[in-house]
């Protein structure tokens, strides 16, 4: 499977499935998504992104510079 996607949620959690695959000798891509989607709205994208801000207002500055997380 030359063309597999093998996706992970989180930065940390992508370089560990990356290294897995290297390790095991799994072909692909290894794919990371700077989301937690356990919880929160999921059927609307610009709900999404006002909730992620709500979750991170006094704790660290929102870094993504979007107005709907589901947009490619």
């Amino acid at each position: 499977m030359r063309n597999a996607l093998h996706i992970a949620l989180g930065d940390s959690s992508e370089g560990c499935l990356r290294a897995a695959c290297r390790a095991h000798g799994m072909l692909g891509t290894a794919l990371g998504i700077p989301d937690d989607l356990s919880h929160g709205p999921l059927d609307d994208g610009r709900a999404r992104i006002d909730y992620m801000r709500d979750c991170f207002r006094g704790y660290d500055d929102w870094y993504l510079d979007v107005t709907d997380a589901f947009a490619p």
